[in-house]
C-alpha cells in the first residue's frame, strides 16, 4: 500500500501577504490622521471611518497570526522562487 500524499498547504505565503496588507492599512491610517485638519473636516465622520479601518486592520492582523501559526504547525518548507521581471 502506498501512503497517501500529503496535501501541500500555502499558509506561509498567504500569511506574508496578509501581514503586508496590515502594513498597507496602517500606512493609510497614518496618512489620514496626518492630513486631518480640525477646521475643515467633520470630526465624527473621521473618527467613524478610522475606527472601521482600524477594525479591518486588526482582523487582518489576527488572520495573519493564525496563518503563521498554521504554517509553523504544519512545518511548511520555505519555498524560494526568485524571478526577475
Amino acid at each position: 500500500m502506498k501512503p497517501e500524499p500529503t496535501k501541500q498547504t500555502n499558509y506561509r505565503s498567504r500569511a506574508f501577504r496578509v501581514l503586508l496588507y496590515v502594513v498597507a492599512v496602517n500606512l493609510v491610517i497614518t496618512y489620514r490622521v496626518m492630513t486631518f485638519a480640525i477646521g475643515f473636516h467633520d470630526m465624527e465622520k473621521f473618527q467613524r471611518n478610522i475606527a472601521i479601518v482600524s477594525v479591518f486592520g486588526n482582523l487582518l492582523l489576527v488572520t495573519g497570526i493564525i496563518l503563521t501559526i498554521l504554517s509553523i504547525k504544519n512545518e511548511e518548507k520555505k519555498i524560494i522562487n526568485i524571478t526577475f521581471r
